[in-house]
């Protein structure tokens, strides 16, 4: 659920942070629910577009 709260605060609509995250917005959805966990390799690819930068430790 955090990951939908960060993408509201934005103002950002899921279509648009997948965009933004070079993700589908199915994946995106079944991340923000927690059906799906994103890859390493996803993380790192989707961050450039977020704006928020990979954190160390727990999130």
């Amino acid at each position: 659920m955090r990951l939908r709260s960060l993408r509201r605060a934005r103002g950002w609509s899921l279509d648009n942070l997948a965009e933004r995250a070079r993700l589908s917005p199915s994946t995106l959805s079944r991340l923000e629910t927690g059906r799906q966990r994103i890859g390493l390799d996803q993380l790192r690819a989707s961050h450039s577009g977020t704006g928020n930068p990979p954190r160390r430790g727990k999130a």
